[in-house]
């Protein structure tokens, strides 16, 4: 069991350096490198979770949206005052969705039973087994 997981691991690893490999090659050929990247990611994102593939799929989209606001602007698109309107409005839709919300649309409840940050559940100095820092009087 533990060699096939260190077998598959390799072999991912020794096909992403192939892959990429191609890709330099596809670059003479944009779209034969863009159905590559786009085929790979599909394959990958197959694999993800529900949760994952909702931080995928906003990740994704404000990405690509990115990439049309750069070059848009480049194009000098950006002064194209409907153009303008559409990608702000799919950045703010895109920005309304949180990956990082549970089935009921909220933070998970132990996440906010326990708060945030290192001193959250953490034991107290007497429960830690160190000896209680005191202050001596007068100083």
């Amino acid at each position: 069991m533990l060699r096939d997981l260190t077998k598959s691991m390799l072999g991912f690893s020794w096909a992403m350096s192939l892959f990429g490999t191609k890709q330099l090659t596809n670059l003479s050929t944009p779209e034969r490198a863009t159905r590559a990247f786009d085929a790979v990611t599909q394959a990958t994102e197959g694999q993800l979770g529900d949760v994952l593939k909702g931080a995928f799929s906003a990740g994704d989209q404000l990405q690509r949206n990115m990439v049309d606001m750069t070059l848009g602007f480049l194009a000098l698109q950006a002064f194209n005052p409907s153009q303008m309107m559409k990608m702000a409005s799919d950045m703010t839709q895109q920005s309304q969705r949180t990956p990082g919300q549970g089935a009921q649309g909220g933070p998970r409840s132990q996440d906010r039973a326990t708060g945030w940050g290192p001193a959250a559940g953490t034991p107290n100095e007497e429960g830690s087994g160190r000896r209680p820092t005191t202050r001596r009087e007068g100083h």
